[in-house]
């Protein structure tokens, strides 16, 4: 009986070959395989979750995505025509809106190129930001339908909801990212572009129209300028296209709301998981509970790396289009030299990029928020600073509630997956989304800004 006793304080068995192996033995990457399932003393028992009051930011873009026909994102009945028809035609205007706006900033830039007295203004950066924000709002909406998605399925299933407190804090921060998001992108729509629509232009704006376009009517000029065999400024096809303008400005708010709160979504609940595990851990009073804890600590990892490597792909892409945009509007702004409606609209732009870079940077740090408080959790743990003469001591005590040394070697193992960063890294690090990365891509925008003007003016 005493050696069967002391074989369970050394050893612990495999769920797959029952076989006894030494804990300190084995890899990290089989640690799961080699703790059994343990009755469960931790409660974990999912309550019934509703989209809507769960995940309000997923389920809002769902629905916007569904109302502009961009996506049906469940299969549900209908004719031909709602399923299929409405999205390929709603899809198809967003590539020829991109493709028109890349056409025109091209054809702005050979006039200006080959004009004698060359006119630099804000007018060709301005256009540039629309081609450059163009692809990234649809780059993300994309991500979101076909890889994003489908792990919000996942993070219903196996995600811990034992915790309401914890549960409600994740909700209440989703929603004011929601508000964040809805609110910024409808400032820039609504206070920078539909009043170009319905008030009259500037002088400056006016001229800059005139210049460029060579419209019949350059004051009745629309915020969004398509590139168009016809003059579009001249009625009734004027009015056809401020009722194309006024869609494409609607369906941008609809993917803007997605490029803000997205990542930030799946990296607030995830912080969440983590102060679940450190409060489970202080409650943990046996081998078995410490067993447990591990284990949904490994699948969380696994579902952080998925994750990570859904969203690497458009990581650089998005790094890459907010540095150029923030250059951008550096210029944009230094240039405006009086209140009028292009600078409101170019201080809100600037604004809202800056949410949406900062939006986009901080993703990752909520997920290193909550695994600091994990590891915080484990440093103060009662098992953790255990010595030799304490043991010695409270040789009874330990016995009763750990069990076997097995239980202090995993909680070091443990201890050592912790430590380790849990942000979103990518090329070997060159690519850190983390506050770090938002100050460096502010620093060389205004390096790049300073270049454009040195040189614009030299020019000049």
């Amino acid at each position: 009986m005493k050696s069967s006793t002391d074989n369970r304080k050394t050893r612990v068995f495999s769920t797959m070959t029952n076989q006894a192996i030494p804990l300190g033995t084995v890899p990290k990457s089989r640690l799961i395989t080699t703790l059994k399932d343990p009755p469960q003393p931790i409660s974990d028992v999912p309550t019934e979750i509703n989209v809507i009051n769960e995940y309000p930011c997923f389920y809002y873009n769902i629905k916007l995505y569904e109302l502009g026909n961009l996506f049906s994102i469940e299969q549900k009945e209908g004719t031909q025509w709602s399923r299929i028809i409405i999205p390929k035609i709603s899809w198809g205007f967003i590539v020829f809106m991109s493709l028109s706006f890349t056409i025109n900033v091209a054809k702005l830039l050979w006039k200006n190129y080959t004009a004698e007295k060359q006119v630099v203004g804000t007018e060709i950066f301005q256009r540039s930001f629309e081609v450059l924000l163009g692809p990234l709002l649809i780059v993300e909406m994309m991500t979101f339908v076909h890889k994003l998605y489908p792990m919000i399925k996942q993070m219903r299933a196996t995600f811990d909801t034992s915790e309401e407190r914890i549960l409600q804090q994740c909700i209440r921060h989703e929603k004011s990212m929601f508000f964040i998001s809805i609110i910024s992108a409808n400032l820039v729509i609504c206070l920078g572009y539909l009043p170009k629509i319905f008030l009259s232009l500037s002088y400056e704006e006016i001229t800059s129209a005139k210049y460029y376009y060579n419209k019949a009517h350059p004051e009745k000029q629309l915020p969004l300028v398509f590139w168009l065999p016809f003059d579009d400024t001249v009625p009734p096809t004027y009015y056809f296209m401020v009722v194309v303008n006024i869609y494409a400005l609607v369906l941008t708010i609809m993917l803007a709301f997605g490029l803000i709160s997205n990542i930030s979504t799946f990296s607030i609940h995830m912080r969440g998981q983590y102060q679940m595990l450190a409060l489970k851990l202080k409650r943990a009073a046996c081998w078995s509970d410490l067993k447990y804890i591990i284990q949904k600590h490994q699948k969380l990892e696994e579902f952080r790396r998925k994750l990570e490597a859904q969203v690497g792909s458009i990581c650089l892409l998005k790094t890459f289009i907010y540095n150029l945009t923030i250059t951008l509007l550096m210029y944009e702004f230094t240039a405006v030299k009086q209140v009028n409606q292009e600078s409101i609209q170019v201080v809100f732009e600037w604004v809202v990029l800056l949410i949406m870079f900062y939006s986009f940077t901080t993703s990752s740090e909520y997920i290193d928020e909550g695994n600091d408080i994990l590891c915080n959790a484990l440093r103060s743990y009662k098992w953790y600073n255990i010595n030799h003469n304490w043991y010695n001591e409270n040789y009874n005590w330990y016995n009763t509630h750990i069990l076997s040394k097995d239980g202090v070697k995993a909680l070091q193992l443990f201890t050592m997956m912790c430590n380790k960063p849990k942000r979103l890294i990518y090329y070997g690090g060159t690519v850190d989304i983390s506050n770090n990365l938002f100050l460096a891509v502010i620093k060389l925008s205004y390096t790049l800004f300073t270049i454009l003007k040195h040189s614009i003016h030299t020019k000049q």
